[in-house]
């Protein structure tokens, strides 16, 4: 009876043990939340499968749901792991708000957008190393006020898609290391598009139109020189 009694002990240690095991892994990957579909706020916990994202939980917009998604970020502080966005649908920054990723990843096939009104309207590089990629474009609107910066000045973007508009990409708090096109494309007469960075700017990319460069961001000047001359 006594080793009957220690076996179930040991039987019931293991399943616990396991089950632990189990749950700190799913915590540490993070879970999923599925925007359901259709236009709505980033902040109505009903248009999401698993609530609004926070910063250990990856948001989907809309995981190939045929219904056009068009999201309004309408919030400042709003935190997620990782961002991934379908062809089809968009994200839109409005004025005043943020948006914090502390993962590994952006991937963007559709339509980000940041839409200041004067206020300050931030994308921020949580992670220390955060990569956006994907068909996609990022279009900052023509106000000085739109950023996409770190949370820590050696926190490294990695642009691999188009990012296009006005604003300031570092805001002297970021690394970037850009393989993708950046197009400062406002307009003539329009808001510059800076690129601060405070750790350093490598560029094998596109990096074009009205621009300028802090001056850690030299090699990404002295290698658009050499291309072009």
């Amino acid at each position: 009876m006594g080793s009957n009694r220690g076996v179930k002990r040991s039987l019931g240690a293991g399943i616990l043990g396991a089950t632990f095991v189990c749950l700190a892994t799913a915590l540490a990957f993070g879970q999923t939340t599925t925007w359901k579909g259709g236009s709505g706020n980033w902040s109505d916990s009903t248009k999401w499968t698993s609530g609004v994202p926070n910063a250990s939980t990856s948001a989907s917009i809309d995981a190939g749901n045929s219904v056009v998604s068009a999201v309004i970020l309408n919030i400042s502080g709003a935190q997620v792991l990782n961002l991934t966005i379908d062809s089809d649908d968009s994200l839109g920054f409005a004025n005043n708000t943020s948006l914090t990723v502390n993962g590994t990843s952006i991937t963007n096939n559709g339509a980000i957008s940041l839409n200041s009104g004067g206020n300050l309207t931030e994308l921020i590089v949580g992670g220390s190393k955060v990569t956006l990629s994907g068909t996609g474009t990022l279009t900052m609107g023509n106000n000085s006020a739109n950023l996409i910066t770190g949370s820590a000045g050696t926190n490294t973007l990695t642009n691999q898609e188009t990012i296009q508009g006005a604003g300031n990409i570092g805001n002297n708090q970021m690394t970037l290391v850009n393989s993708g096109t950046i197009n400062a494309n406002a307009g003539a007469g329009q808001n510059v598009l800076y690129i601060q960075t405070s750790g350093g700017t490598t560029n094998t990319g596109d990096a074009r139109g009205n621009k300028r460069l802090h001056p850690s961001s030299v090699r990404e000047y002295l290698h658009e020189y050499w291309r072009d001359h």
